[in-house]
């Protein structure tokens, strides 16, 4: 009855503490960096399935193909674990820990969006190259339009499509955590909390998240 009311008790672990008052504090750290994730994955994403579906060179529509391959197939933790090493030990250019700064962001934002990159960029190529034989298209480029005019105001348009009905669902996940992302960065979200709510067999927690 409490929780249909929005009350998920006590902390089991933390004694005095409210599940509400531990959610409330994470919830905007997770949904700062899902947004984060949301948008560099939709910019990336269609900008690469729009140079696969355009280009003249086939590498390229190959290299577009081999990254959404990649995106789909490799799992978020592992990437994770491969740009902390790389970016974060090896070069040194980003933080791995917390949420402190703007470069704080990139790492884990980036383990998060790259699947919905491999998504979108596939969506969006399937679907431009199909757009570009409708004959609106045809006509558009035979009345002299330059390629990029043709592909923004007439293809992306109705390209998108596909695109956007994947974004809504995509954002619901994304907003709502990467339990494993949020654990390796160390990331003071929800995601983080249900992890250490299972360590610490606090039951009311992990029920709540």
């Amino acid at each position: 009855k409490s929780a249909v009311q929005g009350d998920f008790g006590v902390s089991t672990f933390r004694k005095g503490r409210s599940v509400n008052e531990i959610i409330a504090i994470g919830m905007p750290v997770t949904a700062k960096l899902g947004f984060v994730s949301f948008v560099i994955a939709m910019v990336v994403g269609i900008t690469l399935g729009t140079v696969a579906a355009f280009t003249k060179h086939k590498w390229v529509d190959n290299l577009v193909i081999a990254i959404a391959t990649a995106g789909v197939s490799i799992p978020g933790f592992l990437l994770a674990l491969l740009l902390m090493i790389v970016f974060g030990v090896w070069l040194h250019m980003f933080p791995i820990v917390g949420l402190s700064s703007w470069k704080h962001y990139v790492l884990p934002a980036v383990s998060l969006a790259l699947s919905p990159i491999a998504m979108i960029a596939r969506l969006t190529r399937s679907s431009m190259m199909e757009v570009m034989r409708q004959d609106y298209m045809v006509l558009a480029r035979s009345k002299g339009s330059s390629q990029l005019k043709v592909i923004v105001k007439h293809g992306l348009k109705n390209a998108m499509i596909p695109v956007i009905t994947y974004a809504g669902p995509l954002i619901a996940t994304l907003m709502t955590g990467s339990f494993v992302i949020e654990s390796l960065f160390s990331v003071p979200g929800i995601g983080a909390e249900y992890v250490t709510s299972i360590s610490n067999r606090d039951y009311t927690m992990i029920m709540a998240t």
